[in-house]
């Protein structure tokens, strides 16, 4: 089925004039933010580069030497840099800001888009354990690092480029990070047109009870897969709109597995049933467990994958054998550490029980066929 590869063949010959900016569009610029444009994009304030260009410079270096998310980003960029849509937009801003000792990783880069706006993209989870135990510490921590930056990044490109309209972007905690910038910035509110969020996870309450996240809320557009768990994980109040993956599981998460037909993504009536009752489990599972035993948690889940890796910047682990020595790990631990991670991961096992048997009685919102309004006109 077609995703944004073909959305590019078809679409890529028309100007924002000729089809304003779309859902489509973020999630394109979303993939792109995965390439590591180091030395290629210049910093805040260090000046501009056309997509064609960049694309030219990251696709020159050796193979080994282009860093990327999957095989489909470089894909991307060729395809969107040829296409007129896209040829004449401009790179800037890059910041890439990896600080393990902070236990913050952190990416941002703006597209500077023809008619006249700037679309502020964040990137997602990378794969080293520091950027996945960040998002786990949001479970617990009001703000983490990476949000404290995107909310730095959005006012210092802001003020660089103070005649533009703004758009934030991001995909998985990206999304999360352009959400909380664009409910954090103030008086700088005023000049965003849309938030997308493509399955980003949510936040604390107390963030959604700001008068700043009600501000912008109609100006949130969400979409996840129909399988969507990490789009669901902490809490929303937004509404969301279901985009049909042709993966199953925890891989609809890939956007390049998101089918889109024309200028929109083929949708789904709701969640599926199954991955509600999950969803339904780990809220509740996150409820029934204090800030404190999730931090303490966390920390020794990570301490496990840490060890088990030997290395905190390498990759959480993926294979069997892998696998097999973070259990290794686990039962050569303290008891007092293990029973931590016992003790958190039994009332999983009982959120999950009740919900299967029928004992929860909390609702799951219905996806609605439209969840946002139009692009808001400052």
């Amino acid at each position: 089925m077609a995703n944004i590869l073909d959305y590019l063949g078809w679409r890529g010959d028309l100007s924002f004039s000729q089809s304003p900016f779309h859902a489509v569009d973020s999630l394109l610029l979303c993939c792109l933010s995965y390439i590591h444009f180091d030395e290629i994009v210049p910093a805040p304030g260090r000046g501009e580069i056309a997509l064609p260009e960049a694309a030219s410079r990251f696709l020159s270096k050796e193979a080994g030497r282009r860093t990327v998310r999957a095989p489909d980003d470089e894909l991307v960029l060729q395809k969107a840099a040829l296409s007129r849509r896209f040829r004449t937009v401009r790179l800037a801003a890059y910041v890439s800001d990896f600080d393990s000792a902070r236990q913050k990783q952190f990416c941002a880069v703006t597209f500077l888009l023809p008619d006249d706006t700037a679309c502020l993209v964040y990137r997602g989870t990378d794969d080293t354990l520091v950027g996945w135990k960040e998002d786990f510490n949001m479970s617990f921590l009001s703000v983490v690092p990476a949000q404290q930056d995107a909310l730095t990044y959005f006012t210092t490109v802001a003020h660089a480029y103070p005649a533009r309209l703004l758009r934030t972007a991001g995909h998985s905690k990206g999304g999360n990070l352009a959400i909380f910038a664009a409910a954090r910035c103030g008086l700088l509110q005023g000049r965003i047109l849309g938030i997308y969020n493509n399955d980003g996870p949510g936040f604390q309450r107390e963030m959604l009870q700001s008068a700043g996240y009600h501000a912008i809320q109609n100006r949130i557009h969400t979409f996840v897969p129909q399988s969507s768990l990490i789009g669901m994980l902490l809490e929303h109040t937004e509404r969301y709109q279901v985009v049909h993956s042709n993966q199953k599981g925890i891989l609809q998460h890939d956007p390049y597995s998101w089918e889109v037909f024309g200028n929109d993504f083929v949708t789904e009536p709701a969640i599926t049933p199954s991955q509600q009752q999950c969803n339904r489990a780990i809220r509740d599972w996150i409820a029934s467990v204090p800030p404190a035993q999730r931090e303490a948690f966390v920390e020794e889940l990570f301490r496990l994958l840490s060890a088990a890796a030997s290395d905190e910047n390498a990759a959480p682990p993926n294979s069997a054998g892998e696998w097999l020595q973070v259990l290794r790990t686990f039962y050569t631990s303290e008891p007092a550490q293990r029973s931590v991670i016992q003790e958190t991961l039994n009332k999983l096992f009982e959120a999950a029980r009740d919900v299967i048997l029928g004992r929860r009685t909390e609702s799951e919102a219905t996806a609605l066929p439209k969840a946002n309004t139009p692009e808001a006109k400052p």
